[in-house]
């Protein structure tokens, strides 16, 4: 009893540890997936905020992201052709889709972006 009494909380947080780091990974992977779909909604010459902003909504919404209060910012949108265009998607709250709460140290902020040479007609 007294080893199971020392072992299990040690043996919990790193299993609810594993289980955030793998969430973590998860949102993470998801929030890049919207910055490429945007970036992929803005290097038609015809593209516009709007077009950028829904490609990301839509996104997000299927990632489950929405209520995360996430921010979205487009570099070049009307960049000459080659250049390259730019949408970085940043979630500043990452303790609003947390899974496990404040049991092990998580990040604070997830974002990422991405890049592509803008299209001619």
């Amino acid at each position: 009893m007294i080893e199971m009494a020392l072992v299990l909380p040690v043996l919990i947080l790193l299993v609810f540890g594993a289980i955030e780091y793998g969430w973590a990974f998860l949102k993470a992977s998801q929030i890049s997936n919207a910055a490429r779909q945007g970036v992929r909604a803005a290097i038609p010459p015809d593209a516009t905020t709007a077009t950028v902003q829904a490609a990301v909504d839509a996104a997000m919404t299927q990632g489950g992201l929405t209520s995360s209060g996430y921010t979205t910012t487009i570099t070049s949108l009307n960049a000459t052709i080659g250049a390259a265009v730019t949408v970085k998607v940043v979630v500043p709250d990452y303790t609003k889709i947390s899974l496990v709460g404040g049991l092990v140290p998580r990040p604070t902020q997830l974002s990422a972006a991405a890049s592509m040479a803008k299209e001619g007609p």
